[in-house]
């Protein structure tokens, strides 16, 4: 089994950054680098959790067209947030064998197995976002990129934010965490440790209480959240893992007669992750007190663009940039965190601002200039 240094990217932006290039008429720089010698293209498979929230769908459409007008093959695969599916999906792809899988896992324990088969096979793997770990928490040593922070740095912005907001009413938070996936090697489990971490000690925090494991899924989210506020009627925060299948919480706050926004004694504190458009007007409107933006478009470009570096160039990223500005907190010198933004009522305009200049053509969105991120060579 092949064993590989870890490499975890930093893709996060803050608001001092100048906003990205967008204009898709400029010449596209990677045509021909996912193009083999033998003139056969890169196959690229991306086998995903789903792809039906924005987010998703922008990753994943602008990876396929850094692939694509790259010259290579690109295939992708949703789960629809079925384990069995994902693993259908990369049983198939094992037996194809394409030069690189890039992963954003349902449940990424199970996806262990696959890897180190495949590894076995000589494919490479990445991750986005949702990282397989071992029991010890770390990343399974197979992977050759991972794309992402764990999230860490949204839950200690979002548990950070909240603990002001409470001590500036003068109130404790009786504080709900909703889980995705479950228990030890879980995508969940870091962010879990580093609320923790977070909230330790803090006078403004009076309980926490648990959502069993959901899967991210709406429907369990809104039967989690209704049960828990049957238990626990005192609750008056919450903070879920990510923002995924977010709306079945929503959805049981309506039902329980507890979604009001921010004034009304009966508001329930907010802070979510992902700032898809729909959310950021509850945002707005102050039924959600913050959210967090992961810019999606640094995830997608950087994960095309490790691809590159390591499976077609088959070189180690040997200069990254370990700016105390960009990284939430450094582990081994190979740890770089992404940093999320944190949108508030107060700065959500500007984050629509640079997502409008985006725009939504995903497939034909620019490439990042990175030299103040990773120090990738020009293609």
């Amino acid at each position: 089994m092949k064993k590989i240094a870890l490499i975890l990217v930093m893709v996060g932006v803050v608001a001092s950054l100048a906003i990205a290039e967008t204009s898709a008429a400029k010449v596209f720089p990677w045509e021909g680098c996912f193009t083999k010698a033998d003139g056969s293209p890169y196959e690229v498979v991306f086998i995903t959790d789903q792809a039906a929230n924005e987010m998703m769908v922008a990753h994943t459409k602008h990876d396929q067209g850094v692939i694509e007008k790259g010259g290579g093959r690109w295939t992708l695969f949703s789960a629809n947030m079925d384990v069995a599916k994902q693993s259908s999906a990369l049983e198939d792809t094992l037996l194809r064998k394409p030069d690189a899988i890039v992963l954003h896992p349902v449940a990424a324990d199970t996806t262990i197995p696959y890897i180190e088969r495949g590894t076995d096979k000589g494919i490479d793997f990445y991750v986005s976002m949702m990282p397989p770990l071992t029991e010890k928490g770390r990343l399974h040593p197979d992977i050759l990129a991972y794309v992402g922070d764990y999230q860490k740095s949204s839950i200690i912005a979002r548990a950070n934010y909240m603990i002001d907001y409470f001590k500036k009413k003068g109130i404790k938070a009786r504080l709900l965490f909703a889980w995705g996936s479950y228990g030890k090697g879980s995508f969940c489990a870091p962010v879990w440790e580093a609320l923790q971490k977070t909230i330790k000690g803090s006078p403004w925090v009076e309980k926490v209480y648990e959502t069993p494991g959901t899967n991210f899924m709406v429907e369990k989210l809104y039967n989690a959240t209704m049960d828990a506020f049957a238990a626990h009627p005192d609750i008056n925060a919450i903070l879920p893992c990510c923002g995924m299948g977010q709306q079945g919480i929503y959805q049981a706050l309506q039902d329980l007669h507890r979604w009001y926004p921010d004034g009304h004694k009966d508001h329930v504190f907010i802070a979510t992750r992902d700032a898809e458009d729909w959310a950021l007007e509850y945002l707005e409107q102050g039924y959600i007190n913050s959210d967090c933006d992961m810019h999606i478009d640094r995830y997608s470009d950087t994960t095309a663009k490790v691809i590159w570096w390591l499976t077609v160039k088959g070189a180690p990223i040997k200069k990254v940039n370990t700016s105390k500005a960009w990284s939430y907190g450094q582990g081994i010198p190979e740890e770089i965190l992404m940093h999320d933004t944190l949108v508030t009522k107060e700065t959500v305009q500007g984050m629509r601002e640079y997502w409008k200049k985006m725009g939504r053509d995903y497939y034909n969105w620019p490439c990042h200039k990175d030299e103040e991120f990773i120090k990738y060579p020009a293609p």
